[in-house]
């Protein structure tokens, strides 16, 4: 084999090693978040169009009915919060209960702390994110609930240094589409 061909050969074996594993190849370890709500997006679209959605900053509310057209941008803030991140892998501890398992980290550089699916009847009936972040600008503290087919709620407690505290709250009632 000529010289320019071995490093061809090497070339391809290096490069083909260095490619990163598919997405679904990183699920199995946590429960898969990301997945499941991407699988709800998809059936919201098919069968909810308006949600009855409630936004406050600081006690002050507004409440619209909204039609909904892209529920996996709506669905964006639980969907983030998946934690079958590679780098992630081992620092939760799975903790299960009856009808709920809870995936719980300690680790200050990831956002997750805690993430719990309660089942009921072996169907997801809630989920549960608690998301928390500290550095030396802000702190914030997020709790985000899902309930299938039903209800979602998001709220952020965000601390800025020398700006104060914001409270922000989303909650989202989900109303099934007439029969067309």
């Amino acid at each position: 084999m000529k010289p320019a061909s071995k490093i061809l050969c090497l070339l391809i074996v290096t490069l083909s090693a260095c490619t990163s594993e598919p997405k679904e190849v990183l699920r199995g370890e946590y429960f898969d978040l990301a997945g499941y709500l991407h699988k709800e997006a998809r059936q919201l679209s098919s069968t909810v169009r308006r949600a009855k959605k409630t936004v406050g900053i600081d006690g002050s509310y507004e409440t619209k009915e909204l039609q909904i057209t892209d529920w996996e941008e709506e669905l964006a803030p639980f969907i983030d919060a998946d934690i079958n991140k590679a780098a992630w892998r081992g620092k939760f501890r799975e903790v299960k209960d009856t009808n709920k398992v809870s995936y719980v980290s300690e680790d200050t550089k990831i956002p997750v702390k805690e993430l719990s699916v309660s089942f009921e009847n072996n169907a997801i009936n809630a989920i549960s994110i608690v998301l928390k972040t500290d550095n030396i600008l802000y702190s914030s503290y997020d709790s985000l609930r899902f309930f299938p087919d039903s209800l979602y709620e998001i709220r952020r407690v965000q601390k800025i240094n020398m700006l104060g505290q914001k409270v922000y709250t989303v909650r989202a009632s989900l109303k099934k589409s007439k029969a067309e």
